[in-house]
């Protein structure tokens, strides 16, 4: 990207679009640590002090707000391309997850703060409670980094790449306490209010919650029984052979809060099951209060298994954006929730990754992986499938298999999915159009990507599946993809090999009958070619009709292909054997097409 020059453009308020760079910094800054996006009407008072006072010049400010913060020569922001609206102010960037560690370097003066996402970390032991940690970091990011070269740069990103780059190879030194010592730390809160554990920043090996709980007495038992417990674990390290934050067996743990923003876990098997998280009741009015924050968090390449299962959310919102997942198998199993927000947004998760949701109960509840990479999602046996935003980056199978969708669900970029045993009854699915579709391809065909995707894969149950969606399209009014899935549908329905040809046959003529346009199309390609046809037979069978104007032969030939196509016998006959037969063929034709487009034509304008 060129640098941009920033040029001045007057808004209704006086405003210009010239913004200094602490203003820049403080636009990227903000983008960077806001829950999913930001909007340009939020951006534009950060960048030039004020807002214009009416739409039209907000608009005019959306287009400068993409030069004005990549003003240093490379993409750090970009549109957010997975929930675009259309009202003014009301576009919405995100940060350019390829450059995120160059942004962190830019804008956070803590090196601490940096969202360092290795996939594997090493730990040496030192004096008084120390541990020296070594990160590993994955070589295809570390190459884009320092590929960043003056060509694609200026001074200033180049000194923050070169900055994280000498950060990220450093070690870096954390606490080790013991579990003694977190007990001993523990600061006790007056009564109804949550104990809290401060391990923020810390290195654990083998943490267990039950361990520690247990160190605290029945003291602690009152306190976490009766005001909750609180955990603030940010940027803390999670190693060892299992990490557990279950609470002690026979016991019953509420939070009302867990931070573990940034956290790394580097355990074999990481657990958080049985536990029960619920915001107070002053918290419950704003729907945003993260019960359980793992924003930015990394499960390194040693974890196989993160389990959430059986616990219950109430009344706050689960966050793994922007989290890291090189290869586990995340499990929400049996897990209930309520008046929840799950957000994923622009979670990235290596090949082998998955994410479960079996026997999961939703109420009230929206599960967001919009702008997420996640190779594998399971949804089985879930009653009531919430609202669901799947604008996915890309997904390499989505399962909703045994579920009953009723709540709107949005769906992009998903490479194979399955229905299999679901109820569709009522639901509303909202297709973006397939990224590599172009603007002039028909609507249908832009988003026959998702039928394609359901396709993927050899079932008992896809033509039940494909016979299901069929049906939303029809309540929903799109018309074009329920053509689409009946066609499919129909080449699923199992049959003989008997009828195999004429169910070949009967899917090409449906097809060809679905689209009045297409049919037009090839009847004035008959036409001409029927055209040239008599043109032909006038010169080399001249008496073969009769009744002809007896112009030239183009003008007669226009006039026999005309009467044949509308079936005008008694303008031109014909009355050699030749020509007869032609006339019949061509009068066939014209029976066919006719009869095809009218029927394709009123069709489309009732619908």
């Amino acid at each position: 990207m060129v640098p941009a020059t920033p040029s001045l453009i007057d808004g209704p308020s006086g405003l210009t679009a010239e913004a200094s760079d602490d203003a820049v910094l403080a636009a990227i800054k903000l983008i960077r640590q806001a829950e999913g996006t930001v909007y340009a009407y939020d951006l534009i008072p950060v960048l030039w002090g004020s807002t214009p006072d009416d739409a039209p010049g907000i608009t005019r400010y959306e287009t400068q707000i993409l030069a004005t913060i990549n003003r240093w020569g490379a993409e750090l922001i970009l549109p957010d391309t997975t929930r675009v609206t259309h009202r003014p102010g009301m576009s919405e960037y995100v940060t350019n997850i390829a450059l995120r560690p160059v942004i962190d370097a830019l804008v956070f003066e803590d090196a601490s703060e940096f969202r360092i996402h290795p996939t594997a970390i090493s730990a040496a032991d030192q004096a008084d409670g120390q541990v020296q940690l070594w990160r590993k970091m994955d070589p295809a990011r570390l190459a884009e980094l320092r590929e960043l070269g003056p060509g694609q740069a200026e001074e200033r990103l180049l000194a923050a790449k070169d900055r994280f780059l000498t950060v990220a190879g450093e070690p870096l030194n954390l606490n080790k306490p013991t579990d003694q010592r977190i007990a001993d730390s523990v600061i006790w809160p007056e009564p109804g209010s949550p104990l809290v554990l401060n391990l923020s920043d810390c290195y654990f090996e083998d943490f267990d919650l039950a361990r520690v709980l247990g160190l605290l007495g029945s003291r602690a038992v009152s306190c976490y029984e009766g005001g909750g417990l609180a955990i603030d674990a940010c940027r803390a390290v999670f190693s060892g052979q299992r990490t557990s934050f279950s609470p002690p067996p026979g016991s019953k743990v509420t939070m009302p809060r867990a931070e573990l923003e940034g956290a790394v876990f580097d355990s074999p098997e990481v657990c958080f099951d049985h536990l029960e998280f619920a915001a107070g009741a002053a918290d419950r009015r704003r729907t945003q209060t993260s019960l359980l924050n793992l924003r930015d968090s990394t499960f390194t390449a040693r974890v196989g298994r993160a389990s959430f299962e059986q616990c219950k959310f109430t009344g706050g919102g689960l966050s793994l954006e922007d989290a890291s997942v090189v290869g586990c198998q995340i499990s929400f199993d049996n897990t209930q929730f309520v008046a929840c927000h799950l957000f994923f947004y622009q979670l990235i998760a290596g090949e082998q990754s998955k994410f479960t949701f079996v026997g999961s109960r939703f109420e009230e509840s929206v599960v967001d992986f919009s702008d997420s990479s996640v190779p594998s999602l399971l949804f089985y046996d879930v009653r009531d499938m919430p609202q669901c935003d799947f604008t996915f980056r890309r997904c390499g199978a989505l399962a909703m298999e045994n579920c009953s969708l009723g709540n709107p669900i949005k769906l992009a970029s998903v490479r194979r999915l399955s229905l299999a045993g679901s109820h569709l009854s009522g639901v509303l699915l909202h297709i973006r159009d397939g990224s590599g579709g172009s603007r002039r391809s028909n609507r249908r065909a832009r988003k026959n990507w998702f039928l394609d995707a359901l396709e993927d894969g050899e079932r008992s149950s896809l033509a039940d599946e494909l016979a299901a969606v069929k049906e939303v399209f029809h309540g929903m009014g799109e018309y074009e993809l329920e053509d689409e899935a009946f066609i499919r549908h129909m080449r699923r329905v199992p049959r003989s090999k008997a009828m195999w040809l004429v169910v070949r046959l009967l899917d090409a003529l449906g097809r060809f009958g679905t689209s009045p346009s297409r049919v037009a199309v090839c009847l004035a390609l008959t036409v001409v070619l029927f055209f040239f046809v008599n043109a032909g037979l006038l010169a080399l069978v001249p008496d073969g009709f009769v009744g002809l104007l007896g112009g030239s032969v183009w003008a007669d030939s226009a006039l026999l292909t005309w009467a044949s196509f509308v079936q005008a016998g008694t303008i031109v006959e014909p009355i050699s054997a030749w020509t007869i037969g032609v006339s019949l063929f061509q009068t066939t034709a014209g029976w066919f097409f006719l009869g095809y487009f009218f029927v394709a034509f009123t069709r489309k304008t009732l619908r």
